[in-house]
C-alpha cells in the first residue's frame, strides 16, 4: 500500500511540474500586426499590449495566426478592428503549440481557435 501511495504522489508531482500554464483563451489590445512569409512560414503576428502566458513558448508578447488556419482571415479582421478601436483581440491557444515568426529562436503561442473581438 505504501508503494502505491508513493507512486501516486510521484506521478502527481511530475504532472504538476511539466505544465506551468494551461491551454485556454488569451486576450489583449493589439499594438502591432505583422505579416510574414519567412521561408515557408505564412502567418500573422499579433503583438499585444500586455504579456500573456507563454504556455511553453519562448515569448509572451503576442500570438501567431497561421494562414493554414481556417479562421485566419476572420482573425486578421478582428485584430485590425481591435487595434483601431482599442478593444481586445481574443483567441484560444494550446500548451506547447508554438511558432517562430522569423529565423530567430523565439517562439510565440499559436492562436488556434475562436478568434474574437471583446470589450
Amino acid at each position: 500500500m505504501k508503494k502505491l501511495i508513493v507512486k501516486i504522489f510521484s506521478s502527481l508531482a511530475l504532472l504538476a511540474s511539466t505544465n506551468s500554464f494551461a491551454a485556454g483563451f488569451v486576450e489583449g489590445v493589439p499594438v502591432a500586426i505583422q505579416k510574414t512569409d519567412y521561408n515557408n512560414l505564412h502567418l500573422l503576428f499579433v503583438q499585444l499590449d500586455q504579456p500573456i502566458p507563454a504556455v511553453g513558448c519562448a515569448s509572451n508578447t503576442g500570438v501567431v495566426v497561421l494562414d493554414s488556419n481556417e479562421s485566419s482571415e476572420a482573425a486578421l479582421g478582428f485584430a485590425l478592428t481591435a487595434q483601431a478601436s482599442g478593444k481586445k483581440f481574443r483567441c484560444y491557444i494550446y500548451d506547447n503549440q508554438c511558432s517562430v515568426i522569423t529565423g530567430a529562436a523565439a517562439t510565440f503561442p499559436v492562436c488556434a481557435y475562436y478568434p474574437s473581438l471583446v470589450n
